[in-house]
C-alpha cells in the first residue's frame, strides 16, 4: 500500500471567487514574472494537460499544489471545469 495520498476526480467545479490557498502551499515560492508569462502563454496555447491538474484538499477544498496554474489560468482567460481538478479528502 503507498503512502501517497490518492488523487480523485473533482466532482463539482469550485468556486473559483472562493478558492483559497492551502498554508502548506506557502511553504514553496510563487513563479518568477517571467515564468508566470511563460506558464500563462503555455496556457492559452494549449490549455492544461491531463497531468496538470491543480490539487485541492480539504473541506472546504484549498488549492495544495497549483497555484501558479490556477493563477495564470485565470490571467489566461481559460475556461475551467472540474476536469481541471483533483482533490483528496475532500468529504
Amino acid at each position: 500500500m503507498s503512502d501517497k495520498p490518492q488523487l480523485i476526480p473533482v466532482p463539482v467545479m469550485p468556486d473559483l471567487t472562493k478558492l483559497r490557498h492551502h498554508p502548506i502551499a506557502a511553504d514553496f515560492p510563487m513563479a518568477s514574472d517571467n515564468d508566470f508569462e511563460n506558464l500563462k502563454a503555455s496556457i492559452t496555447e494549449r490549455g492544461f494537460l491531463p497531468n496538470e491538474q491543480i490539487v485541492l484538499f480539504g473541506n472546504p477544498a484549498m488549492v495544495l499544489d497549483g497555484r501558479n496554474r490556477l493563477k495564470a489560468g485565470i490571467a489566461a482567460g481559460h475556461k475551467f471545469t472540474s476536469l481541471d481538478f483533483h482533490g483528496t479528502e475532500l468529504t
